[in-house]
C-alpha cells in the first residue's frame, strides 16, 4: 500500500525530509518524518534507493503531488561525476 493514500499534508522540510499526517487504523492522526538523505542518493545523477545524502550533490528540489492518486514524485537536479546536473525525478 502506498503511504500517499492514508496521508494528508504530505511535503519536503529542509530539502530532503518528507513529512505528513498519517491515519492510523483506529482512525487517529499520526504526524510521521522521514528523512531521506538516510535512504537515498545520487548515483551518476539518477536517484538511487540503498544510498544516502543526495541532497548534498543537489540543487532545485522540490516534490509534487502528481497523476489522480496525487503520488507524491521528488524532482531535483543532480550532480552528475562530470559536474553536470542532470533532471532526476522519483516516487
Amino acid at each position: 500500500m502506498a503511504f500517499h493514500r492514508n496521508s494528508i499534508n504530505i511535503n519536503l522540510r529542509n530539502r530532503h525530509t518528507l513529512s505528513c499526517r498519517c491515519e492510523r487504523p483506529n482512525g487517529s492522526w499520526s504526524y510521521s518524518q522521514l528523512d531521506l538523505n538516510i535512504c537515498l542518493g545520487n548515483n551518476n545523477g539518477e536517484f538511487i534507493w540503498g544510498g544516502d545524502s543526495f541532497a548534498h550533490s543537489a540543487t532545485e528540489i522540490r516534490l509534487s503531488l502528481e497523476g489522480p492518486e496525487r503520488a507524491p514524485w521528488l524532482h531535483a537536479e543532480l550532480n552528475d561525476h562530470d559536474g553536470t546536473h542532470q533532471c532526476a525525478s522519483g516516487c
